[in-house]
């Protein structure tokens, strides 16, 4: 009888090891992976190259309005955004710029924009005006310039400069490092003391 009953022990002892080994195996198969880091990282940076990849251009992006200035072909799109990046700096504050230092002075400021896609313009704002042709305001494009007086609106002479970034039928948006309010977008003729100190719009020589 009691050789029966270490038979019969020793049979539930195997049919437990059995069923604890298929227990186990399931719940290998239906635990959730574990990822690491490396695994999340790559899949997160495959997906954004799919995405990216998949996004079509659209109209505004191939909109690209190209000016050729003594040979050179100069994108007004990217020189207005580039100079939108330097919105809020203080007037008559210093830039380095590659191998180039601006004093950011309405002139200094313009002068950076150009030299910074290959054109070099001149030192002063009357001497900027200069080497422009002068066009009708109504007919005014990005990438002009808008000539003003300075301080002194009874004087004829040009004191300072702004770049043309948008004309809405001769109302002219412009930006510009100004006194009071450093580098800023601002509408002609929408304030009196631009307003009075108009002298031109001009255009940089075109071959």
């Amino acid at each position: 009888m009691r050789r029966y009953s270490h038979i019969l022990i020793l049979c539930f002892s195997v049919l437990f090891m059995l069923n604890l080994r298929a227990y186990s195996q399931t719940d290998t198969v239906q635990r959730p992976k574990q990822h690491s880091l490396e695994d999340i990282l790559t899949e997160e940076i495959t997906t954004a190259i799919s995405n990216s990849s998949n996004v079509e251009e659209t109209d505004e992006d191939a909109n690209i309005t190209p000016l050729s200035i003594a040979g050179l072909t100069v994108s007004i799109d990217s020189l207005i955004a580039f100079g939108k990046t330097f919105l809020g700096r203080p007037y008559h504050s210093r830039i380095e710029n590659g191998n180039f230092s601006y004093i950011m002075d309405c002139s200094g400021y313009v002068g950076m924009l150009f030299q910074t896609f290959g054109v070099k313009l001149p030192r002063s704002s009357a001497e900027i005006a200069t080497v422009t042709k002068k066009v009708p305001i109504k007919n005014a494009q990005p990438g002009d310039l808008i000539f003003f007086k300075g301080h002194n609106a009874n004087q004829s002479r040009v004191g300072h400069v702004a770049l043309v970034i948008e004309n809405n039928d001769g109302v002219i948006q412009m930006i510009h490092s100004s006194c009071g309010k450093g580098i800023t977008i601002d509408t002609y003729p929408d304030t009196y003391y631009y307003t009075r100190r108009f002298v031109k719009v001009g255009r940089l020589s075109q071959q």
